[in-house]
C-alpha cells in the first residue's frame, strides 16, 4: 500500500541501525512501570501477521495511546524487543490495521529537523494512526481523523523527548502552541488545507511552510 511500510525499515534504526531511540525515562526510583492489566504485550500482539480479535485490537490501541504520551516510561514488555520495535513490527505485519504515511510529515523530517524528530515522526506518527484506525475502523486512513491522531501522537512523543532534555524543534513547538490553543490539531490541519494523497503529486503551498504557519 504505497508508503505503508517505509516505517518498518526506518524503525529498524531503533535496534541499532540508526539513532532512533525511545526517550529516557524520568523516574525517582527507576522501577516504575506503566499500569497494565490483562494480557501481556506479547499476548496482545500475537505472532507476526496473526489476526487479532476486536477486544485485542481495542487493548492494543489503549496500550499505544498511553505509551506514546510517555514513551520513555518503563513498561512491562515481555516481547524481547524494544517497545517501539515490537509495536512497529506488529503494525507492519498486521492483517487488521494499515496506515498511510502522508507527505506533510515526510517533508517535516527533511533538513535540520530530521535528526531530532526521527522517532516522533517515524514511530509516534504511524502508531498514533494505528490506534485511531482501531478506534474507528471505517475512518479513511488518509483523512483528517486518522492523520491528526498521528500528528498528535508525534507531538506527544516530541514533548516527552523535550522533558528528557532533547533539543527543541521550531516546527513542533509551533504545533504544541496550536494544540494547546485549540485543544488539539484538527483546527490547524483544516486551516492549513493539508491533504493526504499521492506522494508524487505537486505540493503547493509547501507542507513545510504550512507547518511553520507562513
Amino acid at each position: 500500500m504505497g508508503e505503508r511500510w517505509m516505517t518498518a525499515l526506518l524503525v529498524l534504526a531503533a535496534c541499532g541501525g540508526g539513532d532512533v531511540r525511545e526517550p529516557a525515562a524520568e523516574t525517582e526510583t527507576g522501577d516504575e512501570v506503566m499500569a497494565e492489566a490483562g494480557p501481556s504485550l506479547s499476548e496482545l500482539l500475537g505472532s507476526p501477521g496473526e489476526t487479532r480479535s476486536a477486544d485485542q485490537l481495542d487493548a492494543i490501541a489503549a496500550w499505544i495511546e498511553r505509551w506514546v504520551k510517555e514513551p520513555g516510561t518503563p513498561v512491562t514488555n515481555d516481547t524481547g524487543k524494544p517497545t517501539a520495535v515490537a509495536l512497529s513490527d506488529w503494525l507492519e505485519a498486521s492483517p487488521d490495521v494499515s496506515v498511510e504515511l502522508c507527505p506533510f510529515f515526510d517533508e517535516l523530517a527533511e533538513g535540520d529537523e530530521r535528526a531530532r524528530l526521527e522517532a516522533a515522526i517515524r514511530v509516534g506518527y504511524p502508531l498514533g494512526m494505528a490506534a485511531a484506525t482501531i478506534d474507528d475502523p471505517d475512518a479513511d486512513p488518509t483523512g483528517a481523523r486518522v492523520q491528526v491522531a498521528g500528528a498528535e501522537a508525534a507531538l506527544h512523543w516530541y514533548l516527552a523527548e523535550r522533558r528528557g532534555g532533547a533539543p527543541a524543534s521550531a516546527l513542533m513547538d509551533r504545533l504544541q502552541a496550536k494544540y494547546e490553543a485549540d485543544g488539539g490539531l484538527h483546527a490547524w490541519y483544516a486551516e492549513r488545507g493539508i491533504e493526504c494523497g499521492d506522494a508524487d503529486a505537486p505540493r503547493e503551498p509547501s507542507y513545510r511552510r504550512a507547518m511553520l504557519g507562513d
